[in-house]
């Protein structure tokens, strides 16, 4: 088992919570580091993975439970976003719900 990653640090030094409602942790990370949803996914658990990224090549990555609790998994710096379509196609991008948190199996939020 990895060691959880510490807590995020605003820019005025406030720490942001590990776990969060998901869209309180969205907003927080828009707020203090210009991160936004970038990509998402289902995990074998059947919780959600989500990156935000910032503009300056800032991340963070977020599981996000069923219960629609958002908590830390990593972060850092120099993201790099590729395109290669699993599939050969030009793209394989699907249509994106309204928030990623609508994806979830037995989400209480659909």
């Amino acid at each position: 088992m990895f060691p959880a990653p510490p807590a995020l640090a605003d820019e005025n030094g406030s720490l942001i919570s590990r776990c969060l409602p998901r869209n309180e942790f969205a907003e927080r990370l828009q707020n203090s580091f210009h991160e936004t949803s970038n990509a998402h996914g289902i995990s074998v658990d059947g919780t959600l993975l989500e990156i935000f990224v910032g503009p300056e090549g800032t991340f963070t990555v977020a599981k996000i439970m069923t219960n629609g609790v958002a908590c830390i998994v990593d972060f850092g710096s120099d993201w790099q976003t590729t395109l290669h379509p699993a599939d050969g196609s030009e793209s394989s991008a699907g249509t994106v719900p309204e928030t990623p948190i609508d994806y979830l199996p037995g989400s209480l939020n659909r």
